[in-house]
């Protein structure tokens, strides 16, 4: 299987420190939130960060490139791109408490402005461009509460129990075309997740993925674009992975491959699991119109990132 690992030119770190309006909602005591908030960062699942930071090779093999339907203007991928922001300009962090149900509901919305840079000359120069990027990064959590003698034993009143897969959208819904509509995790040719919306609800303990290394794992994608621009192809789609690269955990992002059937059109790309960690599995569809223009303000795109677990 032939693999394009992407080496990044990193030229703005993502920061996972919280910025400095953090608002407190919901109904959560600042108890009880102090824990929650804690145990998220603990978890692994609740990142800000969600692939390659910077401007990183972006060239895609040959196969990415096929597209079917009508002739269009052709579109390549810049042979390098990428996304570059500091700390969220606005982070809301909702935690809504059910006291007879011994549940807390977590929602996590941090909005990013910043830039996405790419080079799409046709010279021997690095000299890439940027265009504006507003982004808003959604993602869900449920929580349990520990009972009596469990809290004194761990020393923890609250326990995690399902996430949601972390989603990015356009911070202005209208500018937004591209949209995820379905994604699947296969492990060693089993289907393991499917993904319908990205506000969904995962048990930590059975559904969120559980994987080994050396396992082979193939995330499948469908993406709609309502875009009406004649484009070929109309959307690229890339998988950004942090536990792919046999050298040591580090972001890497891989083109994935339309295939086109009888009924359907989607994405796939394989990969073998290295290391152990956690981390999500960011499945990146972007709008053909934001690699066609050096600085216009066309940035499109949609992301979902799910959580997984490597042992």
């Amino acid at each position: 299987m032939q693999r394009y690992l992407m080496t990044a030119v990193t030229l703005g770190a993502i920061a996972l420190a919280a910025c400095s309006d953090t608002t407190g909602l919901g109904n959560a005591s600042d108890e009880d939130r102090e824990e929650i908030l804690q145990l998220l960062q603990e978890s692994g699942f609740f990142a800000d960060d969600f692939g390659v930071a910077g401007v990183a090779e972006g060239a895609s093999p040959a196969a990415a490139l096929a597209a079917a339907g009508a002739v269009a203007e052709e579109i390549a991928p810049p042979r390098a791109w990428g996304r570059r922001h500091g700390p969220p300009v606005q982070r809301l962090i909702t935690i809504d408490v059910d006291s007879e149900a011994g549940t807390a509901l977590v929602t996590k919305e941090l909005v990013f402005e910043g830039e996405f840079l790419l080079d799409i000359t046709q010279d021997d120069q690095f000299n890439p461009t940027s265009k504006p990027l507003n982004q808003t990064l959604v993602q869900h959590a449920q929580f349990r509460r520990n009972d009596a003698a469990t809290a004194e034993e761990t020393g923890r009143r609250w326990r995690l129990v399902a996430v949601s897969p972390a989603e990015v959208v356009l911070t202005d819904p209208l500018k937004q075309t591209v949209d995820i509509a379905r994604l699947e995790v296969w492990v060693d040719g089993e289907l393991y997740l499917e993904v319908e919306d990205p506000s969904q609800l995962f048990e930590v303990d059975g559904r969120v993925p559980r994987l080994h290394p050396e396992q082979e794992v193939t995330v499948k994608v469908w993406v709609d674009n309502s875009s009406t621009a004649a484009f070929t192809p109309p959307t690229f789609v890339y998988l950004h992975l942090f536990h792919a690269s046999l050298e040591m955990r580090m972001w890497v992002r891989l083109p994935m491959e339309q295939v086109v059937t009888d009924t359907d059109v989607h994405w796939t790309r394989s990969w073998v699991v290295r290391h152990a960690g956690r981390e999500r599995i960011a499945v990146d569809a972007i709008d053909a119109g934001t690699f066609a223009t050096q600085d216009g303000d066309d940035y499109n795109a949609n992301i979902w990132g799910v959580p997984y677990v490597i042992e």
